[in-house]
């Protein structure tokens, strides 16, 4: 019986495109949505959001980077 043959995939051919460890969707999405909440409330407080919703999109996809 004839052996398998192993060729070797690179990782990144085989993940989705990232920005800052999360995938490049929710990057813009995380964008627009705080971008938006910025110019409705004009407060600088609105400035924590997408730090938040980064770690959050962060921490989902650590494990299955195709999670959104």
């Amino acid at each position: 019986m004839q052996t398998l043959q192993r060729t070797p995939v690179f990782r990144a051919l085989t993940q989705p495109l990232t920005f800052a460890g999360v995938p490049y969707s929710y990057f813009v999405i995380n964008l627009v949505v705080s971008t938006e909440i910025f110019l409705v409330t004009r407060t600088p407080a609105s400035l924590l959001v997408p730090a938040l919703l980064h770690m959050i999109g962060y921490i989902a996809s650590l494990n299955e980077p195709r999670i959104f």
